[in-house]
């Protein structure tokens, strides 16, 4: 019986120890944005943090949407694990929660990817958008892209 009771408090001694180190090693990734054309609508953030599906909507894994109230804001991305993580974002200034672009694809609304990963053709690969969050508050600065 009393083996039952060791063996009992010994796990739960070491699943309260893998919890802690797990919470100890996450961090957050601060986004700051202050160049926005107006303050209409909404900033919406996607969060990535593999190659696959970078920026497709469905394969991010986490997002936040805020509402405007002035052309500056900042965002956090709490509880994030050690790794490589890429954000895409868009500036929904009328509030239909799309992306919209023109009849020939261009992009209507302002957008932008974490290290300012520029776009050719296309959206950036998530390589050239990856920001690396250790275990310390990562803090970056996007820049909003208009045409």
């Amino acid at each position: 019986m009393f083996s039952i009771y060791l063996r009992t408090l010994s796990f739960l001694f070491f699943l309260l120890f893998f919890l802690q180190a797990r919470i100890l090693l996450a961090s957050d990734l601060e986004i700051i944005v202050d160049n926005l054309r107006n303050s209409s609508g909404f900033i919406r953030f996607a969060l990535y943090n593999k190659e696959y599906g970078f920026p497709e909507n469905e394969h991010k894994i986490d997002k936040i949407d805020i509402q405007l109230e002035s052309k500056k804001m900042k965002t956090v991305f709490k509880n994030l694990s050690p790794g490589n993580y890429a954000v895409a974002m868009f500036h929904d200034e009328n509030g239909n929660n799309e992306f919209d672009k023109n009849f020939f694809g261009f992009p209507l609304e302002g957008f932008g990817f974490s290290n300012d990963a520029k776009i050719f053709f296309g959206p950036p690969t998530f390589k050239d958008a990856a920001v690396e969050v250790g275990n310390v508050r990562k803090t970056i600065k996007i820049e909003i892209n208009y045409w």
